[in-house]
């Protein structure tokens, strides 16, 4: 269920590992409340969670199992999370479901995906620093028209949820080594550990909601999860709120 995410779209959301933490991180778009109001049938990409060992040399080794286990964790805690939410069906599209021509038309998608959040931080949240959580005219960003081909896969779908994550895992020898350069002075980079979610208009491609959370935790511990996307959730099911 996983598959890779290219070097290109990890160096593409280079902006968000530079962020920091920030309290509240959610945008939406002027259309938001109208498109919620509607009924909904959303379908979930597979998450796109890449998990990996970083070495006491700085080695970064990408760890196939523990990135299935987390993207398919979250692909549960979402589903979940939007049924209890607004979701009247949570319909699923994973790539390697399909053959190679349907493969590669969800593959670019996410990399569309990648594309625009980090158009999303760079200018929404480092140029502007406008507050977030509120409808904003000027919050028009888009996968394009094209993406409305994922129907193709999930009939029904009004709304699509994508959800990418990178997380690094030290070894035994990398905390022992931090630990010690640490009693010197010196500190070893921690490396670049975030969580980014959007949801999709189905028809347009516009970027109806968008979060992220930088340095999320382990992303394998179901806990960790759970809590991030309680706080996700919560954001939503609050802008929701403030048209009722």
């Amino acid at each position: 269920m996983y598959r890779s995410i290219p070097a290109e779209s990890l160096l593409i959301l280079l902006p968000l590992f530079l962020l920091g933490c920030t309290a509240t991180t959610y945008r939406l778009h002027p259309r938001f409340k109208e498109r919620f109001e509607q009924s909904r049938t959303v379908a979930i990409i597979q998450p796109q969670m890449k998990i990996c060992r970083l070495t006491a040399g700085g080695v970064s080794e990408f760890m196939y199992e523990w990135s299935m286990q987390s993207g398919d964790l979250a692909s549960k805690l979402l589903s979940e999370r939007l049924a209890g939410l607004f979701a009247k069906r949570v319909a699923f599209i994973d790539p390697l479901d399909l053959d190679g021509e349907g493969r590669d038309f969800i593959d670019s998608q996410i990399g569309m995906f990648f594309t625009v959040s980090s158009s999303v931080v760079e200018h929404d949240f480092k140029r502007k620093k406008k507050r977030a959580g509120r409808e904003d005219q000027s919050f028009r960003y888009t996968l394009g028209p094209e993406v409305s081909r994922l129907k193709e896969f999930a009939p029904d779908a009004d709304l699509f949820l994508f959800c990418a994550a990178q997380k690094s895992i030290w070894t035994p020898g990398r905390v022992s080594m931090a630990v010690v350069n640490g009693l010197v002075g010196f500190f070893m980079p921690v490396g670049s550990d975030w969580m980014a979610l959007a949801v999709i208009d189905a028809d347009t491609g516009d970027v109806l909601w968008f979060d992220y959370v930088n340095k999320p935790g382990d992303l394998r511990d179901q806990n960790v999860l759970d809590k991030i996307l309680t706080k996700v959730f919560y954001h939503l099911s609050e802008t929701r709120s403030q048209g009722e």
